[in-house]
């Protein structure tokens, strides 16, 4: 099951009903509005959604329904909802699952800001000692990573490994 752009879907969740009693199990219809496609990269590899309440979609300021997730747990959570309803016999909460995500030409195509980020993060060169240490498998570089590092000529910045 897919959830894109423009998908509506059941979500259970907590809040005050229409009697202003606080419940653990409302369902509340979620519209996905925006995808984060810049909020996903190396660093963080979870794509991330943002989705308002379907009741205040008509709202001039839909920032106080916005919600944002990753798009994992959306999925979990409408699972969820529909495993709750089938058990308690209810009628299953209806879904438009719109399951296409088209990202933005260009998307994996890094640009100078975010290589310099990323180069940085993985491989620090301030703070204390143990901060500029790398990461242990950059540092003890094996697998796939031992043959990049070879691929890309980089060999001279491990002189402690056997390379042959």
């Amino acid at each position: 099951m897919g959830i894109g752009l423009g998908s509506m879907l059941p979500i259970r969740s907590t809040g005050y009903d229409a009697d202003g009693q606080w419940r653990r199990d409302i369902l509340t219809m979620r519209y996905v509005k925006s995808i984060e496609w810049d909020s996903c990269h190396a660093n963080r590899p979870n794509l991330t959604v943002k989705h308002v309440d379907a009741r205040k979609l008509g709202s001039p300021d839909q920032s106080r329904y916005t919600s944002q997730d990753q798009i994992e747990k959306l999925v979990q959570a409408n699972n969820t909802a529909l495993r709750y309803a089938d058990a308690e016999g209810q009628d299953l909460p209806p879904s438009s699952l719109i399951p296409t995500l088209d990202p933005p030409k260009g998307w994996l195509q890094p640009t100078e800001q975010s290589l310099a980020l990323a180069i940085t993060q993985t491989f620090p060169t301030k703070g204390t000692k143990h901060a500029k240490q790398r990461g242990y498998d950059y540092a003890w570089p094996s697998g796939i990573t031992r043959e990049i590092i070879k691929d890309l000529g980089l060999t001279e910045h491990w002189p402690r490994e056997n390379w042959s």
